[in-house]
């Protein structure tokens, strides 16, 4: 029994189900590639390994592109065009495991400290994602049959991660994201604001926030209607996804309220993309019934940066709103900076 509980299987079995209880493919705390990097680590040790790799197949289905290495240096850039006659093509091609020895650098398609002299490859796929494991070796003769076996175990995990990863992403974003606008909703909002100030305070950075309402919403949504009233929301976020860069956060925090956070960005630069959403939104064509004018729509804006105009990120909330009530007064289309 002593025998059969430390067997070299039954050590990969419970590394298993640390793995599925640790890194469980739904979770979020840990990113994909963190998971995949565990399952490499818990199969090199186990083997005693050189070295390991994840291979899936390209978007095309014409190479096999890595995902996840350990051990080697290796492009994330990299693909093995299936056409090419190698161990990794081989191997997924057939759809069968195997050992081989006597290997040539080049089949490898990557460098390595040490010349590898022996390998283990597995195929792994489901309907949707396709791969394979492989694994070298120093040494001539370290991998055995029964390894194929303990292998296939570990790419069980694998072939459903990102599969159940993505799954779950699509969740996330149906909570996080505001169904109406598609923008982020006031809960993703409030802890990107916290992250954001967080990181600022660590690392001595500057950022700034954007507080924008559309002025004369309720005006419109009255005459046209809450079916227009919806779409011209949907239009705007649409804007605000155009013309924030892709490290900026948008966000709906109230019925017709939107804020941007701008990471690394002063006073200035804020005011720049606030009067460009301004001109954006009150040049576009709008929807209106059919014995409706066009009716026009602006954007009053407040501004607020930290650490210049505020210490936390209650403060830079509160200066944003106060600049944006600011330039509500002054009429239509006005942006106002908060200054202490």
């Amino acid at each position: 029994m002593g025998e059969i509980q430390d067997s070299k299987f039954a050590i990969a079995l419970r590394k298993f189900n640390e793995l599925l209880n640790n890194y469980f493919p739904s979770s979020r705390t840990s990113s994909t590639d963190v998971k995949l990097t565990a399952c490499l680590s818990e199969l090199v040790n186990l083997l005693k390994a050189s070295g390991a790799a994840i291979f899936v197949l390209s978007p095309d289905e014409k190479s096999l592109i890595p995902i996840s290495i350990i051990g080697a240096e290796m492009s994330d850039k990299l693909a093995i065009p299936l056409s090419e006659t190698s161990i990794v093509t081989s191997t997924f091609l057939n759809g069968k495991s195997k050992i081989a020895t006597n290997l040539e650098q080049e089949e490898l398609f990557f460098s390595t400290a040490a010349t590898p002299k022996s390998c283990l490859s597995t195929f792994f796929g489901t309907k949707k994602n396709m791969g394979m494991l492989f694994l070298w070796s120093c040494e001539p003769t370290i991998f055995e049959i029964d390894d194929l076996e303990i292998c296939k175990l570990f790419t069980s995990y694998v072939a459903v991660l990102e599969e159940v990863d993505m799954l779950s992403s699509k969740l996330i974003e149906s909570v996080a994201v505001d169904p109406l606008s598609g923008l982020f909703n006031l809960r993703q909002f409030e802890q990107k604001l916290h992250l954001e100030t967080s990181r600022a305070k660590r690392y001595g950075l500057v950022f700034s926030l954007i507080v924008t309402e559309i002025d004369n919403y309720v005006e419109y949504n009255r005459k046209c209607g809450s079916l227009l009233g919806n779409l011209a929301l949907s239009d705007v976020a649409s804007i605000f996804l155009k013309e924030i860069r892709e490290f900026d956060f948008a966000a709906r925090i109230g019925e017709y309220r939107f804020s941007v956070i701008l990471p690394e960005t002063g006073r200035l630069g804020a005011l720049s993309l606030a009067r460009r959403l301004g001109e954006k939104v009150g040049s576009y064509p709008f929807p209106a019934p059919e014995d409706h004018k066009s009716i026009p729509i602006s954007l009053s804006t407040g501004i607020s940066s930290y650490p210049s105009g505020a210490n936390n990120e209650e403060e830079l909330v509160e200066n944003a709103v106060q600049a944006l009530e600011s330039a509500k007064r002054e009429g239509p289309g006005t942006i106002k900076i908060w200054e202490a």
